[in-house]
């Protein structure tokens, strides 16, 4: 036998040609999971999408210093420009103030 017939590297389609007239060769096994598959999303209801929770919004505690710093300054244009770079923070803010 030649080295050819033999090496591991081969396919066995080169190794043994298909027959004249016969149908080329089919993973059964991959079609009926893909049919159940497509079933399986047919038949699957799609629920409609949920809304996100939405996280409430909690100023940390060196804001909060921060902010309590700013305002002992007494300086009330600064408070100001402070309070509009901290917009997230500002109605929790004016609360506690």
């Amino acid at each position: 036998m030649s080295q050819r017939e033999h090496s591991p590297n081969r396919r066995a389609s080169e190794t043994n040609p298909p027959a004249k007239n016969s149908l080329p060769a089919i993973d059964v096994l991959a079609v009926r999971a893909e049919a159940r598959a497509d079933l399986w999303w047919k038949l699957t209801p799609l629920e409609p999408e949920r809304e996100a929770p939405k996280r409430s919004h909690r100023t940390p505690q060196s804001t909060i210093d921060a902010f309590w710093y700013v305002v002992r300054s007494g300086d009330t244009d600064r408070l100001t420009r402070w309070l509009e770079q901290h917009p997230a923070n500002a109605p929790e803010l004016h609360e506690i103030w």
